[in-house]
C-alpha cells in the first residue's frame, strides 16, 4: 500500500493492482481566529431596546444606549462599568424587564402627543420644548433628555391643525439631511387645532 503526496503519482503509468493513498494537504494552512474577548450582559436599564443585544464597547457607548449607571441590584450598567475599569471592551448588552414598564408621553395642547420611544424612568426626564423657528412665521420643537445630545427640529411651518402634522412628520421622519428622525420620542398629531405657544412641556406640565 504505497503512501504517496498529492501530484507525485502518475496514476496513468500503474499497472501493477493495489492500494494506493495520496496525502492531499488542506487549501488553508491557517486556522481563523474567533474573538473570545466578548462579553454578555443582561440586567435592568432606565432606557434602551428590550431583549436586544447592543454593541457596547465603553460607558460611554452604554450611557447613550442605556442611560446612567444606577443603584440597583441587577442594574446593567454597573457590570458593564466594572468590567470596564478590569479593561473589558467588547460587550453585547440585553436589557431586561419584568414587563410592567410602560413608555412615558407627553400631550401639547391637545394637538400633539410625544411618546417615548424606548420604556424605562429616564423617559419621564423628556422635555419638548416649542420656540419661533429661524425662518419667518415658523416655529422651533426642540426634544431634551438628560445625557443625550438636543434634537432640534427647525423651520416647521403651518397654523392651526397642519403645524402639529408637520411637528410630527419632522420628528418621525426627520427635517433635513443633517436633522434625522427623533431617537427619544415618537410623535402623533391629533387633528386638533391647538394653538401653538413658545413653552416647554414635560409629562404633560406646561413650564
Amino acid at each position: 500500500m504505497p503512501i504517496v503526496q498529492s501530484g507525485t503519482l502518475n496514476t496513468t503509468a500503474l499497472i501493477v493492482p493495489d492500494l494506493y493513498v495520496v496525502i492531499v494537504p488542506p487549501s488553508t494552512s491557517l486556522l481563523n481566529g474567533v474573538p473570545t474577548d466578548v462579553l454578555g450582559i443582561v440586567g435592568t436599564a432606565t432606557w434602551g431596546p428590550v431583549g436586544a443585544a447592543t454593541v457596547i464597547g465603553d460607558m460611554s457607548d452604554y450611557a447613550a444606549a442605556f442611560g446612567p449607571v444606577m443603584p440597583r441590584l441587577y442594574d446593567m450598567g454597573t457590570a458593564t462599568a466594572i468590567a470596564v475599569q478590569q479593561g473589558a471592551q467588547n460587550f453585547r448588552c440585553v436589557r431586561a424587564t419584568d414587563g410592567t414598564d410602560t413608555k412615558a408621553s407627553v400631550t401639547i395642547l391637545s394637538a400633539l402627543t410625544l411618546t417615548a420611544k424606548y420604556t424605562g424612568t429616564l423617559g419621564n426626564n423628556i422635555v419638548a420644548t416649542i420656540s419661533a423657528g429661524s425662518a419667518a412665521s415658523s416655529w422651533r420643537l426642540t426634544i431634551t433628555i438628560p445625557g443625550f445630545t438636543p434634537e432640534v427640529f427647525d423651520n416647521i411651518p403651518g397654523t392651526s391643525t397642519t403645524v402639529w402634522a408637520n411637528a410630527a412628520n419632522a420628528i418621525n421622519n426627520g427635517c433635513s439631511a443633517l436633522r434625522g428622525p427623533s431617537q427619544i420620542v415618537i410623535a402623533s398629531a391629533m387633528g386638533t387645532a391647538g394653538t401653538i405657544v413658545a413653552a416647554s412641556y414635560t409629562n404633560g406640565v406646561k413650564h
